[in-house]
């Protein structure tokens, strides 16, 4: 008798554990969780690629994230702020989240460093490299870099009226900056740059305020920039990324079962963006042609002209020790 009391009293405690672990498990998976995505819909690049497989591996397992189109939830610095305050849980909000609390993302922006695609991502994703540096401090201020995703082939300069076919084309352009490095890259080849923000971009370009940005083929395509500009000059520059956030608190209030979904995740996603990049990289060049842009290739005696100005100003892109991480960090990963 007593021994049925106690087998009854075990199976009764599992039980209450089977049910407590339900209920904590649902709490933290059952509410929706909001993805801010960094495109527009019905519009299929390298990032929505990611953002696709990542979703749809964590609602295959157990989680419910519903993504919202590009700043449908706010601006990047909006978002940004809800992800600190645990109100918006992931977010393609690309360096805006880290600019104050992890220097290192000026780094992104300096070209020439890394021979391919899988230089750059053994970089980024190894131990000790661009994501653990990057979150060593920002997750102290509420935001997790999970992912650089690879968006788009490598950064060129577009332009509306003036192609640039040699170093001297390219004196006198006001164009548009993403971020400071980008910058003082165009002062280095004697353009000016301008700050405006993306949602009025095509205006500018239109009303001449602008005469055009340095990025890749896909962003005019994806945004229809590709109706005002008519050249593209391939500089063969950094390729193009966007950082994939996650908000920290959410992070630390998943179970260890959880994360390592999270992290199989991101495996999916990996594996879906680079598939991606090999099959549909190749034929934007012949996009952009077809949407009536001149695609410009310099001579190889051109494009180190390009090279070597912008190398003389490697060090005024990013803090030193950012510049030193990134120079150092493209010969350990090599």
């Amino acid at each position: 008798m007593k021994k049925q009391k106690a087998t009854f009293k075990l199976i009764n405690r599992i039980a209450v554990f089977i049910c407590c672990s339900l209920i904590f498990f649902s709490m933290h998976v059952n509410a929706e969780e909001r993805f801010s995505s960094g495109g527009l819909p019905g519009v299929v690049t390298g990032t929505s690629e990611w953002e696709r497989a990542f979703t749809e591996y964590m609602n295959a397992h157990g989680f419910d994230i519903t993504v919202y189109p590009f700043q449908a939830l706010g601006n990047f610095g909006e978002a940004s702020d809800m992800m600190r305050q645990g109100l918006l849980q992931y977010c393609t909000c690309g360096p805006f989240p880290f600019f104050k609390t992890a220097p290192v993302v000026l780094g992104g922006l300096i070209p020439y460093l890394f021979n391919d695609l899988d230089h750059h991502n053994r970089f980024i994703r190894s131990k000790g490299g661009y994501i653990d540096k990057v979150n060593e401090t920002s997750t102290k201020a509420g935001v997790r870099l999970l992912d650089l995703v690879h968006t788009s082939g490598r950064m060129g300069l577009f332009t509306v009226k003036k192609p640039v076919r040699t170093l001297e084309d390219a004196k006198g352009l006001r164009l548009r900056f993403l971020a400071p490095p980008q910058k003082v890259l165009y002062e280095a080849i004697g353009a000016k740059g301008v700050g405006i923000p993306w949602p009025d971009v095509y205006t500018a370009l239109q009303t001449g305020m602008v005469d055009g940005y340095v990025h890749g083929p896909m962003t005019a395509l994806q945004f229809k920039h590709t109706e005002v500009f008519k050249y593209f000059t391939r500089l063969d520059l950094t390729w193009v990324s966007m950082g994939i956030s996650m908000s920290e608190s959410y992070y630390q209030s998943l179970s260890n079962e959880q994360k390592k979904v999270l992290n199989g995740a991101i495996e999916a996603a990996r594996e879906a963006n680079a598939k991606w990049m090999e099959t549909y990289v190749p034929k934007n060049l012949d996009k952009l042609r077809k949407a009536g842009i001149e695609v410009i290739n310099p001579s190889p005696e051109e494009k180190e002209r390009f090279k070597s100005k912008i190398n003389a100003v490697r060090n005024k892109m990013a803090p030193p020790p950012v510049v030193k991480f990134f120079v150092e960090g493209a010969k350990k990963f090599k």
